[in-house]
């Protein structure tokens, strides 16, 4: 595992529990997967020996298009059988201290999951400074999200720029897409900054600091939405405070095919694929090398390739 340089860059890893991701689906759903992977980010973690924190993003239903939404208990049933047996497991064989430099990032737009994952990992772990954070795609901000990081000092929040939202309806989940609008450049990028001030204002000045914002490429957007996105994402940042906190995620998105290639899984495309993520990374780096950044990545090399491109 590498590291970057700089204080305001982290990356993110996803380890998605799942059997249909459109992009590592049932790669890590099994026990054996799981832990055997798990094992091995925090070993290479801990051969560091760096300050960075590094987060683990854990998500147990997919929301990619056309797939289907899974009940709560199926969710939950998923984090039981993997990551909550795995702290299980570790406590009994006494290696339950996890990392303090590893945060715990939980993907989920239910509340009540959150909650579950976060309590039961607090009552298992000998280590009681972990820091959480609660990945909210959905974009509803609400009482239980000012709660939570009002009560919760180790609690941090994503909000994402989700059009979905607008129902105030969490279990939009897979449907997203019908909420899709295809604004002009001028439009959405208004939408976007508009969205994230009047959440924040909601949250309050008081708990602004735990937040992560999240533009959400791919979510209730067209692709002609997204590609906007990448090309004017500095537009959006400039238009809030330097220590305002960014969550990136574009890794493997389908909306960096050429639509002929979507589906594929053809080594060629995903090289092409993991090319063009790893030059917008450069520029953005490169744009704004005064703003904090979370890069949420599938492969973790990438996010150090992007920052040595730019030194």
């Amino acid at each position: 595992m590498t590291t970057t340089s700089s204080k305001k860059i982290s990356t993110m890893c996803i380890l998605n529990i799942t059997p249909d991701s459109f992009s590592d689906g049932n790669t890590h759903f099994t026990y054996n997967d799981f832990s055997s992977y798990l094992e091995k980010l925090i070993n290479e973690k801990k051969e560091k020996k760096n300050t960075e924190i590094f987060i683990l993003d854990f998500g147990a239903h997919s929301t990619a298009p056309f797939n289907n939404n899974i009940s709560c208990d199926e969710e939950l049933n998923r984090f039981e059988e993997t990551l909550i047996r795995f702290f299980k497991e570790n406590r009994n064989k006494n290696k339950n201290k996890w990392p303090e430099d590893i945060a715990i990032s939980i993907d989920t737009y239910r509340p009540q999951v959150f909650h579950s994952i976060y309590n039961s990992i607090k009552k298992l772990s000998d280590n009681q400074n972990i820091s959480f954070i609660w990945n909210d795609i959905s974009g509803v901000v609400d009482e239980d999200v000012v709660d939570l990081l009002t009560k919760e000092k180790n609690v941090k929040y994503v909000l994402s720029y989700n059009r979905a939202s607008l129902t105030n309806n969490r279990e939009i989940g897979t449907a997203h897409l019908q909420h899709a609008k295809d604004m002009t450049p001028d439009e959405l990028l208004e939408d976007i900054v508009k969205f994230f001030k009047s959440k924040l204002a909601f949250i309050d000045i008081w708990n602004s600091d735990k937040v992560f914002l999240d533009p959400c490429f791919g979510f209730a957007k067209t692709r002609n939405e997204n590609q906007i996105l990448l090309d004017n994402l500095d537009k959006i940042i400039e238009k809030f405070p330097l220590e305002t906190k960014w969550l990136i995620g574009i890794s493997k998105k389908s909306f960096l095919r050429k639509p002929s290639e979507l589906g594929s899984r053809d080594p060629l495309v995903i090289e092409e694929i993991e090319k063009i993520h790893l030059d917008l990374l450069s520029k953005w780096i490169k744009q704004m090398p005064n703003n904090f950044f979370v890069f949420r990545v599938h492969n973790i090399e990438i996010v150090q390739n992007a920052y040595s491109l730019c030194h």
